[in-house]
């Protein structure tokens, strides 16, 4: 995935409680110093429809890559039985993901757009939603058959190889984001939790 999202799935799930424990009381900035780089937008009704339907599919798709991002991370140092637990999340968060996905898909076909640069961004981001549904089927093929009781030991062995495609489908999804939102004149508020979907 970009670096960014990556950071926010990895964050999310392994890093942050860690980092903020080791940091020394004098080091921690207070909530009122943090920079502020999300401020909510004057929007048309239109304009709201067509960000939140990519919004919520952007969280979703970050919660399935997050884990997958925790399976990963996990391999080495859980029990068998953990991992096939964590296969069942990935199958949980992917199926998430696609319902989701088809909810997105009817909001940003409905929403009322009437400029040239508005349409062919939706026009854009629908071809880039259909790429989608071939990642999130694949990881739903995949890791199924891993959640079962007794796969631990395979999960451990190749979930995290067979993770890889499916992410870099997840990557091309993240990139497909700024044109669109440069295009709609809108900005995606910040992707503070990457475990949660819209659609759980």
């Amino acid at each position: 995935m970009t670096r960014a999202f990556f950071a926010a799935v990895l964050l999310a799930f392994i890093g942050t409680p860690q980092l903020r424990a080791q940091a020394p009381t004098s080091q921690r900035e207070p909530a009122a110093a943090l920079p502020q780089v999300y401020k909510p937008e004057q929007l048309t009704p239109v304009q709201r429809q067509a960000r939140d339907a990519v919004s919520n599919l952007r969280d979703s798709v970050s919660a399935a890559g997050g884990a997958l991002a925790r399976l990963s991370a996990d391999v080495q140092t859980t029990s068998p039985q953990v991992l096939e637990s964590r296969a069942s999340t990935v199958v949980d968060r992917c199926a998430a993901a696609e319902r989701q996905r088809t909810s997105s898909v009817t909001q940003l076909s409905t929403a009322a757009l009437t400029t040239e640069g508005e349409l062919k961004a939706r026009k854009d981001m629908l071809k880039e939603m259909s790429k989608l549904k071939k990642s999130l089927d694949q990881c739903h093929a995949t890791y199924q058959p891993l959640a079962q009781r007794g796969k631990g030991q395979e999960v451990r062995d190749y979930g995290p190889s067979r993770a890889k495609p499916i992410l870099a489908g997840f990557q091309t999804f993240d990139q497909s984001l700024k044109p669109f939102a440069k295009a709609m004149q809108i900005q995606f508020r910040p992707l503070l939790n990457a475990g949660k979907s819209p659609l759980d």
